[in-house]
């Protein structure tokens, strides 16, 4: 059974991980995002990602950004998804998390709102492939597994759910 990462040492080591997968030797580096962030293309899967540590009063999280349209200077581009993960502890207000099963392997989740959405999307016919459920702190969750971290197939997996979001933000009026 997955069961919520809730230690604050343990996100940032895997954050580290995801951060490192995403920004390895075979993506190039752009300036997009509107404010001139730094964001990294993967050419193979063709999506970019901007992974960064947000500190606010309000925010303490791992903000990783991510989108399939790249457009050219000045126009910012398009984000497709946000998988915001807590600092430490169980901060719902966040959609990100990662989870971590019986036999030690790391995921990557989401929890299933989209943007300012209140609702869940969890049910709907493009996330099958992802849906789960696990403990999420006290109670029990359904949830997307987005991608098992140390995987070969993890930057894949999340590549299939950036584009899934996508396929569900053009089709619904979410």
């Amino acid at each position: 059974m997955l069961k919520t990462i809730l230690d604050g040492t343990e996100i940032e080591h895997y954050q580290d991980e995801i951060k490192k997968q995403l920004t390895t030797p075979i993506k190039k580096e752009i300036l997009a995002i509107g404010q001139s962030r730094t964001v990294y293309w993967n050419d193979i899967l063709k999506f970019w990602s901007c992974p960064k540590f947000l500190s606010y009063t309000d925010i303490n999280a791992y903000k990783n950004i991510f989108g399939i349209t790249l457009l050219s200077k000045p126009k910012p581009n398009p984000i497709t998804i946000q998988i915001n993960i807590p600092k430490s502890g169980l901060d719902r207000r966040h959609q990100g998390a990662l989870a971590k099963d019986n036999d030690g392997n790391v995921y990557l989740i989401h929890r299933g709102k989209l943007g300012n959405h209140r609702k869940s999307v969890i049910n709907e016919q493009y996330f099958d492939d992802f849906c789960a459920s696990m403990k999420d702190g006290p109670k029990m969750s359904r949830i997307f597994i987005i991608g098992r971290l140390y995987s070969d197939s993890f930057i894949n997996d999340l590549a299939k759910f950036i584009y899934a979001i996508n396929d569900f933000r053009q089709s619904t009026p979410y």
